[in-house]
């Protein structure tokens, strides 16, 4: 009786391309491309896939669709020690922030707020620890946007915007958000820079993608200082930067196909923020 055998089909390309190929290792080769072009898309955030975001999810801000070049810059994390020089390289090149505030990293950095706030910028809910919104009860996460909010308070009178923590929300986040006055304000323009520490890279992905009506997310880290002394320059010689509220009172359009905010939580095409 024969032995059993197994043939495996296999694909003969011209000499020096790529040799003899199996179907396994050309399944392979799909699933890598796949997955780098998956990743690309995370990492560059092309408008195609922000504009499903937005009109998937219209109940928060990611860019406003504008032909003016306006732009607006928002700075996650703060206070923290380098949030002085991040100061310092905003009011040399005379751009304003939103500065998205964690109540747990305000304590013994009051006078940091403070700063802020005196300088010109506006500051935004970031709920009280670095930690994903999305993993807390309903009511938890209410108690922490309400305890953050107290904070807040005491140096502006009115806060409009939140950004949950690890840019994860659903729809129960939503409608507390809202109850109490908030809405999330999201991002088109995000370099990963709570992972990604090269300060060079960070500011060619700032320079090279922000685009009119984009919304900058920076994090407030040691190596972000050098990205905005990088690409600030560049960046207000393209555009103006205008405060959050103003890009959307004044630029931002309703969502082509606006959409119920989905029941599943989306995410900022980010893993969730590391502690650094």
């Amino acid at each position: 009786m024969a032995a059993n055998t197994t043939t495996i089909a296999t694909v003969t390309l011209p000499p020096g391309l790529f040799g003899t190929l199996t179907w396994l290792h050309w399944a392979e080769i799909g699933v890598f491309t796949f997955a780098a072009l998956a990743l690309a898309a995370v990492y560059t955030q092309p408008k195609f896939l922000m504009r499903r975001l937005r009109n998937r999810y219209p109940a928060a801000i990611w860019f406003a669709e504008t032909d003016a070049a306006v732009v607006s810059l928002t700075i996650d994390d703060a206070p923290s020690n380098s949030t002085p020089l991040i100061l310092d390289a905003l009011k040399k090149n005379n751009v304003k922030a939103t500065f998205f505030i964690i109540q747990s990293n305000v304590a013994g950095r009051e006078h940091i707020l403070q700063r802020i706030v005196d300088e010109g910028h506006v500051i935004g809910n970031h709920f009280v620890a670095d930690e994903p919104s999305i993993r807390d009860e309903i009511g938890v996460f209410e108690r922490k946007l309400l305890h953050c909010h107290e904070t807040l308070l005491k140096y502006q009178p009115r806060v409009r915007w939140a950004r949950p923590g690890s840019g994860w929300f659903n729809k129960d986040m939503v409608q507390v958000a809202e109850k109490h006055g908030y809405r999330f304000a999201m991002g088109s323009v995000y370099p990963h820079d709570a992972q990604v520490r090269i300060s060079k890279i960070n500011a060619w992905h700032i320079k090279a993608l922000t685009r009119n009506g984009s919304v900058l997310i920076v994090h407030d880290r040691p190596w972000s200082v050098a990205v905005l002394e990088e690409a600030l320059p560049v960046l207000t010689k393209k555009f103006t930067f205008i405060p959050l509220e103003q890009l959307e009172r004044e630029y931002e359009s309703p969502p082509s196909a606006p959409e119920a905010v989905a029941t599943e939580a989306t995410a900022l095409l980010s893993a969730p923020d590391l502690e650094k």
